[in-house]
């Protein structure tokens, strides 16, 4: 995700603290995201359109996920 490296990139490399913060926020974000996309995916699990429900949810969480990136860059 080239939004988390703009990131890092202008906030945590002079601070480390930022930098452990992030990465464990980061973390924390990709575990509620993909639990809550096979959550969302669940009935659709034995069909053939499974894929198509979860990669949505994906793609969807990501969309939002780089605006906030992007905010954090653009507004420090």
């Amino acid at each position: 995700m080239d939004e988390y490296r703009r990131v890092l990139r202008q906030r945590a490399d002079d601070d480390r603290k930022f930098r452990s913060l992030f990465d464990a926020a980061e973390k924390a974000w990709l575990q509620h995201r993909d639990a809550d996309c096979k959550v969302t995916s669940y009935e659709s699990a034995n069909t053939r359109s499974a894929g198509a429900y979860r990669f949505a949810c994906l793609a969807k969480y990501n969309r939002v996920r780089i605006d906030y990136l992007k905010e954090m860059v653009d507004s420090p």
